[in-house]
């Protein structure tokens, strides 16, 4: 529980500061100076143009949180169900580079194929290469480039 609270430290949809806000919980003059920088991000507002480009950061942030939660949470108790979420985001490429705008995600893209390949390992190789195979063949975009080479 701990590790997946300090994953939230970091967000920047306000969240960041509520979980450092409540670990600073014995110290009431850290919790307050937290809070009054949320407030003054709050009152500073964003530009359009700000958001517009900052929206793509928090796309790639959910897709780093669903592979968090996969790698931590999934994997150890369903290989299967690993992959096969993995499998998901793979295909979700398109809708991730529209809704990003191609924030950088080859480093997002890298992960995903490495755990897929990782829970590939550990099933069976008839019914899972064909699906990398399907996977690597549909690159698009040129995120699936580490499925090429099984």
């Amino acid at each position: 529980m701990a590790e997946f609270i300090l994953t939230l430290a970091d967000d920047e949809n306000g969240i960041g500061e509520y979980v450092r806000a409540y670990i600073a919980a014995d110290d009431p003059p850290a919790a307050v100076e937290e809070l009054k920088t949320e407030i003054a991000l709050i009152n500073a507002g964003e530009r359009e143009y700000d958001y517009r480009h900052h929206r793509g950061n928090l796309v790639v942030q959910r897709v780093a949180h669903v592979l968090d939660a996969i790698e931590i949470v999934i994997l150890p108790a369903s290989t299967r169900a690993a992959f096969d979420l993995l499998v998901e985001v793979i295909e979700s490429d398109e809708q991730i580079v529209n809704q990003s705008g191609d924030a950088d995600l080859q480093p997002t893209f890298e992960r995903v194929c490495d755990m897929l390949l990782a829970a590939a390992r550990s099933l069976d190789p008839t019914e899972v290469n064909s699906i990398l195979n399907r996977l690597a063949s549909a690159d698009n975009y040129g995120y699936r480039q580490r499925l090429r080479r099984v």
